[in-house]
């Protein structure tokens, strides 16, 4: 009995430890509520506490805390610390004492792709952006494309309204989200052409498939055009042209018409050109019906004319007549003392030859104007009739400084140009381009123009 007693004051002395013990090692609340102080470092939003859905700035041991983490547009959640340690849950169960709770946003950058498209390209200057900043975007269509009103989207939102017809740019705005950009671009019209002549570098053109190059063989290559425009406003206009090799070459043509209809006093023109869709600078003729009259009058031109889908548009400036030989520039409508020929009969407007040409001298910044000789008086057109050049012959007109044409046309990095062949009618004609001349010997070329090295 006694050893009884004794083993069970021993189990009870162990127990009572045991809990003394216990109880050292664990925290007990006394129901006072404790503070939870919510901080977001760095701005990009706000934070708070809450419990059961409400917002709360203390609570009790064993309440299950969440922190709500709402971020300003363009930012987001970068992390969460409760005294110090991260919160992986954006929860905690409160303890017996005070807590301080440490927010942190971030402003993200989003993903700019850029979809593919036929007929040009867009460029972003940036792979990703963040909300708010400015993405700037460089347009180029193709040569033969635009890019089509309203079609340059981000996100399938328009962000450019018009045509565009050659390198742009536009800028827009980054959202809070990835985004596509894409373009629409449309064929203008810019048919692939054949060669002409002896010009052996591929041809690009407006209408090319109203040139016939059926004849473009042999030794007396042609290159006849048909186009049919239906008065002043309703232009029909076609060419062709050569990307050149050569900064420095002369380039020559000879005009015939073969058919023709003049229903009105609206003039057609036939020209050789340099640049490009953008700008052609063109040398040619101006072939006119008078008004209420059968006949007709040429006159030489040189001028400047920008494109929008073929309908030309004179560019201020650089439209200009050549006064006889001088080559003066002047301004105002055609008439028929500016070197041209008076009173042709219709029927006889396939009699004339108009021969066109320039030489391009980019290592100089000249361009030279060659055109035939005209001058006949009053009711004569046989020009060969009034001096020493015969009217079939090209002679040197002019020279033009290429520093003031900058805005008149267009020409490559390389100091390059395009050229080529160019008509347009305001009804219907058919002409034929013969005699084609291309010299990139300067020697050459200034020993039967010597005028150009004056």
């Amino acid at each position: 009995m006694k050893k009884t007693f004794i083993r069970i004051i021993t189990i009870t002395l162990a127990v009572f430890m045991t809990f003394i013990l216990s109880s050292c090692t664990q925290t007990f609340d006394d129901g006072s509520a404790h503070k939870v102080t919510v901080t977001v470092e760095g701005g990009g939003g706000t934070a708070y506490a809450t419990f059961r859905g409400e917002k709360v700035s203390s609570a009790s041991f064993g309440d299950r805390i969440s922190i709500a983490c709402i971020a300003d547009t363009g930012y987001e959640c970068d992390g969460v610390e409760v005294d110090g340690n991260a919160l992986n849950d954006r929860y905690f169960v409160m303890g017996a004492k005070d807590v301080d709770v440490k927010v942190r946003f971030k402003k993200p950058t989003y993903l700019i792709s850029v979809a593919e498209s036929v007929g040009g390209s867009v460029v972003a200057d940036k792979d990703r952006a963040a909300y708010g900043d400015e993405v700037k975007l460089v347009v180029t269509p193709d040569f033969g494309y635009y890019g089509r009103e309203r079609t340059l989207l981000v996100n399938r939102s328009e962000i450019y309204r018009g045509r565009i017809n050659e390198r742009t740019e536009v800028t827009f705005v980054m959202p809070h989200t990835d985004v596509n950009v894409s373009m629409t671009f449309i064929d203008s019209g810019m048919n692939f052409g054949e060669n002409f002549g002896d010009i052996s570098p591929s041809m690009k053109g407006f209408n090319s498939d109203k040139f016939d190059f059926s004849a473009d063989t042999g030794d007396d290559p042609k290159v006849s055009v048909s186009l049919l425009g239906s008065g002043d406003a309703n232009r029909q206009v076609g060419y062709v042209y050569n990307r050149n090799t050569s900064d420095c070459f002369m380039f020559t043509t000879t005009v015939t018409l073969t058919e023709y209809d003049f229903k009105g006093p609206d003039e057609s023109y036939f020209a050789v050109f340099f640049g490009n869709t953008k700008n052609l600078g063109f040398i040619g003729y101006c072939i006119k019906k008078y008004t209420s009259r059968s006949d007709a009058y040429v006159t030489r031109r040189y001028l400047s004319a920008s494109f929008e889908s073929g309908k030309r548009v004179i560019n201020s400036g650089f439209q200009g007549l050549i006064a006889g030989g001088s080559g003066e520039q002047t301004s105002g409508t055609i008439g028929t003392s500016y070197g041209g020929i008076q009173n042709i009969p219709n029927a006889e407007l396939n009699n004339v030859k108009l021969k066109a040409g320039f030489v391009y001298d980019g290592p100089s910044g000249k361009l030279h104007v060659l055109l035939s000789c005209f001058g006949g008086t009053a009711g004569a057109y046989d020009c060969s009739a009034t001096g020493s050049v015969p009217e079939s012959e090209l002679v040197y007109v002019r020279t033009i400084e290429l520093s003031k044409l900058t805005d008149f046309y267009d020409k490559g990095a390389d100091g390059k140009i395009n050229f080529g062949l160019y008509a347009e009618a305001a009804y219907g004609i058919t002409a034929e381009f013969s005699e084609y001349e291309f010299v990139e010997d300067k020697a050459a070329i200034l020993e039967r123009f010597p005028q150009i090295a004056a």
